[in-house]
């Protein structure tokens, strides 16, 4: 008889393997082999006391749905055997929202800002860095909330490229560039003009 103790979910995501341990018990007490027939995505490690471990290897390559049959052989006859199904899912990468909008054309002096949701659909966990950009600065307001201030001063005139970066644990990465121009607003000047003759 092949049993397991493990009661994880039989699906998962690029990046994390699932390892399973089997025991195999035998009335007379026989010495267990093991063996396993499958998806190349799974492997087998045999422990001591009639265990063994069940790998499933989570990589791109292996995306898709599979099943694995691990056999338990007494040498006498005796064989129990369970068929393993899995699923193995390509991760998603995170998602960069802007909310509200955001005026490109800005005026020095003024205070702009770009207010971004940053979320993963797998729930892993998300990296952010804002690059590119001496204008841009970077503040994080939650676990997903995000605010990109620009600092419209003179000094800054001109167009500007600020690249939002996210990066999740599995290697899944999203960009958003935030392209916009200061321009410094030059008051009218006046001129006294002196009399005429």
């Amino acid at each position: 008889v092949l049993t397991t103790d493990y009661d994880g979910d039989y699906k998962t995501i690029v990046g994390t393997d699932i390892e399973i341990t089997y025991t195999a018990s035998d009335q007379d007490r026989d010495e267990i082999s093991f063996s396993l027939s499958g998806h190349a995505s799974a492997s087998l490690t045999t422990l001591p006391n009639n265990r063994c471990k069940v790998t499933i290897s989570a990589t791109e390559e292996n995306v898709g749905s599979h099943k694995a049959t691990l056999k338990a052989d007494d040498g006498n006859g005796g064989i129990a055997s369970v068929e393993i199904s899995y699923t193995i899912k390509a991760n998603s990468a995170p998602k960069i929202e802007l909310v509200g909008s955001f005026n490109t054309d800005i005026k020095a002096g003024s205070t702009p800002k770009a207010n971004f949701k940053i979320t993963d659909p797998d729930g892993d966990a998300v990296s952010v860095a804002l690059t590119g950009d001496k204008a841009a600065t970077l503040v994080k307001n939650s676990a997903e909330s995000y605010t990109v201030n620009i600092a419209a001063t003179a000094a800054n005139e001109g167009k500007h490229n600020a690249t939002l970066t996210a990066k999740d644990t599995r290697g899944g990465s999203a960009t958003y560039v935030l392209s916009y121009t200061i321009t410094v607003v030059h008051e009218p000047i006046i001129e006294a003009l002196s009399e005429l003759d």
